[in-house]
């Protein structure tokens, strides 16, 4: 985590580097549209956080980050919001894991099946025809 202070954060249509939480002041979140002038679709205070969405799907930003009044925020590098995400993600898969492992109608599945169940973080080689 590093601070930032900036007054226009980001800008649309360029590829997001960090995700942002707010320590304080305020931000307008607009999206752009060459047709018509910038929308004011959410504003960002305290304990609040943007710029995840263009980390997760490795997009260009959708929208414009004003702070309209002094602020200040601490930035997470794509690199550590990934990791976090991972980390998030395989915890949330091994709830499910548990929780699949203690329903009845699922008892008579082999238990290395559970494991053959490909994870979004990880490549799985999977037998072809194999029906999961």
């Amino acid at each position: 985590l590093s601070p930032v202070c900036l007054g226009s954060l980001r800008r649309a249509a360029k590829y997001g580097d960090n995700f942002f939480v707010v320590e304080k002041g305020k931000f307008d979140i607009y999206i752009e549209n060459k047709k018509e002038p910038p929308n004011l679709v959410a504003t960002r205070g305290k304990g609040e956080s943007f710029g995840e969405l263009a980390l997760m799907y490795n997009s260009p930003r959708a929208a414009t980050v004003i702070a309209t009044t002094d602020s200040r925020v601490w930035a997470v590098t794509r690199a550590s919001f990934r990791k976090v995400l991972i980390k998030v993600t395989k915890e949330k898969l091994g709830e499910f894991h548990d929780f699949l492992q203690n329903v009845p109608i699922l008892q008579s599945l082999l238990k290395p099946r559970y494991t053959l169940w490909p994870s979004p973080w990880m490549r799985s080689h999977l037998k072809q025809d194999l029906t999961l």
